[in-house]
């Protein structure tokens, strides 16, 4: 889908300080052309999707620089629960599966050439998931579920698992079907935090 056929609502990259049910809202409405209303009720491994949604953090963050002066300044702090962890090798690939993927995040975030996407506009929703209501509907609380979350990690808040609600997917809908909804939630990420 080119940007000439979808809406032409614009979602300004200027931070606006909404709230994140009104963000999601003001992106998924050009997502869909301006018909999403919100949900009903109000492939990727652990690494890949961690490496997804840190560039979606990074974009964020790119277009909407304020929100990193919340950003903690102090290093990262390991702690090994159990020491004998070192000496497993199942450890060690969860280590670098998450590294193989995370690290070229990292790399293009220090790049001086890189620039995230501006507007909703920008992401190609699929032809045949545009008005598929159930699809939407997944696609926004994919975003209810981690725009809350990300912000918190941002601000330097501790990670509260009682806090998540994982979105649930539809009974009947294929794998291709929820990684769209995921690509797409992605994407349209750092859009949303782009309006804190």
């Amino acid at each position: 889908m080119t940007s000439a056929t979808m809406s032409t609502t614009p979602v300004s990259t200027q931070a606006q300080t909404a709230s994140p049910e009104e963000a999601i809202a003001r992106v998924m409405s050009v997502l869909s052309g301006g018909t999403y209303q919100g949900p009903a009720g109000a492939a990727y491994d652990g690494s890949g999707i961690t490496a997804a949604l840190l560039t979606s953090v990074r974009d964020g963050l790119l277009l909407n620089p304020g929100l990193q002066q919340s950003a903690p300044k102090s290093p990262i702090m390991v702690q090994i629960q159990d020491p004998q962890q070192l000496a497993d090798k199942n450890f060690w690939h969860s280590v670098f599966s998450a590294a193989h993927d995370i690290i070229p995040v990292v790399v293009q975030a220090l790049s001086k050439d890189y620039t995230p996407p501006k507007s909703a506009n920008d992401i190609q929703v699929p032809a045949n998931r545009r008005n598929d209501k159930d699809w939407l509907d997944f696609v926004g609380s994919l975003l209810q579920t981690t725009v809350p979350q990300v912000i918190n990690l941002i601000q330097g808040k501790d990670y509260n698992p009682t806090t998540v609600r994982p979105p649930q997917v539809p009974p009947g809908k294929d794998k291709d079907w929820v990684n769209d909804a995921v690509r797409i939630g992605l994407q349209a990420l750092p859009l949303v935090l782009s309006l804190f």
